[in-house]
């Protein structure tokens, strides 16, 4: 699958090629031959698995599906029993669906939070949960199983293991009070489960605080891919050389687009690193372009109420039952009162608000993946590897997964001092490789999420996140104080020598890493003199800041359309941030469009060209103009890729990188006679006017076959659109039960309002948007009843209740809602309270 900005990668069928990369800074080895879709990829690809044998599992017909559909929905009034409580519990539902809990203490909300949270998202709970196990063959069969294998190579649930080990006491406390709020929920309703269950004819085990622990490392990796970089520029450096490979990872040419001003980082060093200052001119983004987010905080000085406001909406992949469940949570005696969203199998709140501070989060992207190549099994010692001039024997361990209808499989997973050797479930790469990653080592990330729970003001705050280990995130902050904040988070290697870019040696560790960037040297600001902080994944910090975080950033384009909206009213109220999060203006495709409009040309083209004169890069759906320019780069993109690299590696490079073709094109604009325009194919030189004029033609009787011959009908959204689709909905009829969609969507991966997509099925023209604004969430520390929330499809999990997919109209067209807050408010929006009583 490629995420593409409404456009698709070269086509060209890969081979299988063994690669020898070099790197300016250090040494690299033979380590990767390029495949399509490559194992690296987190188990989310792998998971779309084709479940046509699912569909024989579907016997009693529709009466029978209808049955099992309803009988599952929760109890949402009355009065039910739920051991271990010390008092009881009451459960306000609220028009959405949301649940207000209100308890005597913490540990009492954390058993009625896993009570309540499994009874809208049981199956989602279990299947991530064997997702983080390497246990999907065991209830789906054979087809997962090169994911299971994965996922236990690389050791997620040992990891978390270790991590729940480490753990404090309090949290184990934590963790153990909200799984047996879950088994209360299987040990009475074992015959009242979600209609996935019966179609896959298996209940689930019971829920353990390992569980929980397992799903942070989820969602760790599907936030820390830079491995697939790593492969990605040995590929390119091995067939380009070192300087040509660079020209495809641009760096940032504006010193105004970082979060946090050097200015802003009182005490640290004026001069930067050798490292850094060599990757500021070198690299600059970063990759996956379905995994971003945009945050921003604005101070009372520039809103409407002397107030600040806190804007969140992070980009993941969309899916069906969404990642986010809204929940309120509040103990009487003072222990703990917050409210926002949180994931199916984790105690607390992950964003939102308490009493007295509001925060949002977006991936940070720090390098915390490396791959070290090791020298194995020389004569005389198998079994061994050579690290720092001596021979050590592996780390062998065996784990057996089972596979449904199959007698199971026997891996042996072997490990260097750097971590699991990935060879055996990455095929193309063709060097022993060890993976690194901090997500290995026991992190704190329970801990994190409790205490930023809890804090009452940004010392406390920023206290709490001392402990957010990985995934690193950009944290937002306001409080009712008036203060606004940033804090940037996470646990960044230090490395002895190198920059993290390349797989490097493992033999003579000297690339080894030496320990973590501590927290009080990483970016935070309190109270910026500009009055806002803007995160959209662009650069945290300038090249002089003294520590490396990443060789790469996301371009700076949604950060920059988040920052002229801010500055263009001088007063903003929450309507204005609405508006903002449902933006779909592209910095980059206004500036595509200036080139365009001076193009002439036959077969429509000069008629076509005209539209893009004045404009403001507008990628709504019903636009016209959008689709011709999304159309028109995607030929300009393949144009311009597919002659130097291959379309083998055009296609790698687009699937891991594809942020950094955004700005390499947008880099390339001002330079028309750049060599990269040129198609080395074709005799005659091409400038960029040239690969304009041909793109735009292409996509004009693209479009006139698609849409006729009228431009003015021509719309983006008839070939953009999104579906929220269910894991078991990759199969007829059951497509037609767990997916919602498809509906037209505007926008692409340059928008504040994202719509990263990818060509399906090739050479269609038609994009399935792979990465969406999960939730979007405006919190208002001035009144907290004026928080709004829109999260699409909706807060159940289960097809039959009234809350799946009740939130995709208002997800599509900005109909927010306002979360209760105050007991009055709870009680009037009340829709239904069930008592939970011990």
């Amino acid at each position: 699958m490629s995420r593409r900005n409404g456009s698709a990668r070269p086509k060209a069928a890969r081979s299988v090629v063994v690669t020898a990369p070099v790197v300016p800074i250090e040494p690299v080895v033979p380590v990767v031959a390029p495949a399509v879709g490559r194992a690296r990829r987190w188990p989310g690809r792998a998971l779309r698995i084709g479940l046509g044998v699912l569909a024989l599992l579907i016997v009693g017909g529709v009466g029978a599906a209808i049955w099992a559909v309803r009988h599952s929905l929760p109890t949402t009034s009355g009065t039910l029993r739920l051991a271990g409580l010390s008092a009881p519990v009451t459960v306000v539902r609220d028009g959405a669906g949301m649940p207000h809990l209100t308890a005597a203490n913490s540990l009492d909300l954390f058993r009625a939070q896993g009570y309540v949270v499994a009874q809208d998202r049981l199956w989602q709970m279990d299947f991530y949960r064997r997702v983080g196990a390497g246990r999907l063959s065991e209830v789906l069969g054979p087809t997962p199983l090169d994911t299971d294998r994965f996922v236990r190579t690389v050791g997620w649930r040992r990891a978390a293991q270790r991590e729940l080990a480490a753990l404090p006491a309090e949290y184990k406390l934590i963790l153990q009070a909200y799984s047996d709020g879950v088994n209360a929920f299987l040990d009475t309703h074992g015959d009242e489960l979600p209609l996935e269950f019966t179609i896959l004819s298996y209940k689930p085990e019971h829920w353990t605080p390992l569980d929980t622990v397992t799903f942070g490392k989820v969602m760790a990796w599907d936030l820390s891919e830079n491995m697939n970089v790593e492969l990605t520029m040995a590929d390119l450096q091995a067939k380009l050389g070192v300087d040509k490979a660079a020209q495809y990872l641009p760096a940032y040419n504006d010193a105004g687009t970082t979060i946090v001003p050097q200015s802003a980082l009182p005490g640290r060093p004026a001069g930067g690193s050798a490292v850094a200052q060599r990757l500021s001119g070198v690299f600059g983004v970063g990759a996956d372009s379905a995994i971003g987010s945009n945050n921003w905080v604005i101070a009372g000085s520039h809103t409407s109420d002397g107030k600040p406001l806190l804007a969140n909406d992070p980009h993941l992949r969309v899916q069906n039952p969404s990642i986010w469940y809204a929940m309120q949570l509040r103990a009487t005696d003072g222990s703990l009162d917050v409210a926002g969203v949180t994931f199916a199998g984790a105690p607390g709140i992950v964003v939102g608000h308490n009493a007295n501070i509001a925060w949002g989060v977006t991936n940070l992207g720090p390098d915390t993946q490396d791959l070290f190549v090791e020298k194995l099994d020389p004569a005389g010692h198998p079994g061994q590897y050579e690290y720092k001039g001596a021979w050590r024997p592996l780390e062998v361990i065996s784990e057996t997964i089972p596979v449904k209808g199959d007698a199971g499989l026997t891996l042996t997973i072997s490990s260097t001092v750097h971590g699991p050797l990935l060879n055996g479930v990455i095929s193309q790469l063709t060097a022993p490789s060890a993976l690194s990653w901090t997500a290995l080592q026991p992190g704190r990330l329970l801990s994190a999420v409790i205490s930023v729970d809890r804090a009452k003001d940004w010392a406390g705050f920023h206290a709490a996140l001392a402990d957010w280990s990985v995934p690193g995130q950009n944290f937002v902050y306001a409080d009712t104080a008036g203060n606004i904040g940033y804090q940037a988070t996470g646990d960044w290697p230090v490395r002895a020598k190198g920059t993290g870019l390349v797989p490097v040696d493992g033999s003579s560790g000297d690339y080894d890493w030496t320990g973590l960037v501590p927290y009080a040297e990483m970016p935070s600001v309190l109270n910026p003199a500009q009055g806002y902080v803007v995160t959209a994944n662009n650069r945290v910090v300038g090249p002089n800041y003294p520590r490396l975080i990443t060789g790469w950033w996301f371009p700076p384009f949604r950060a920059e359309r988040i920052t002229q909206m801010i500055t263009a009213t001088a007063k903003l109220s929450v309507d204005d941030v609405k508006r903002m999060q449902y933006d779909q203006h592209s910095v980059l495709a206004a500036a595509v469009g200036q080139k365009l409009a001076a193009i002439t040309g036959d077969g429509g083209v000069t008629e076509a060209a005209a539209r893009f004169k004045g404009w403001d890069g507008d990628l709504s759906a019903g636009s016209a103009t959008a689709a011709l320019y999304e159309l028109t780069y995607q030929q300009v993109l393949t144009r311009t890729l597919a002659d130097d690299l291959g379309g083998t590696l055009a296609g790698e490079y687009l699937d891991n990188l594809d942020p950094a073709a955004n700005m390499l094109l947008r880099n390339l604009l001002d330079t028309p006679q750049a060599a990269l325009w040129d198609d080395t194919a074709t005799p005659a030189h091409e400038t960029r006017d040239d690969i304009l004029r041909a793109g735009l033609g292409a996509a004009v009787a693209t479009l006139r076959t698609a849409q006729g011959e009228d431009m003015n009908a021509w719309s983006w959204g008839a070939l953009h659109s999104i579906t929220f689709a269910h894991t078991l909905g990759a199969v007829p009829p059951l497509d037609r039960l767990f997916n919602l969609g498809p509906f037209p969507t505007g926008g692409d991966n340059t928008t504040v309002n994202v719509g990263s997509s990818f060509e399906n099925p090739p050479g269609s023209h038609q994009f399935a948007q792979s990465g969406h604004p999960s939730m979007r969430l405006i919190q208002t520390p001035g009144d907290w009843t004026q928080t709004q929330l829109v999260f699409a499809p909706g807060e159940s999990g289960q097809p039959g209740s009234a809350h799946w997919g009740d939130q995709v109209d208002g997800w599509l067209h900005g109909t927010y809602r306002t979360l209760p807050w105050s007991d009055a408010v709870i009680q009037q929006a009340g829709a239904g309270t069930l008592t939970l009583q011990p």
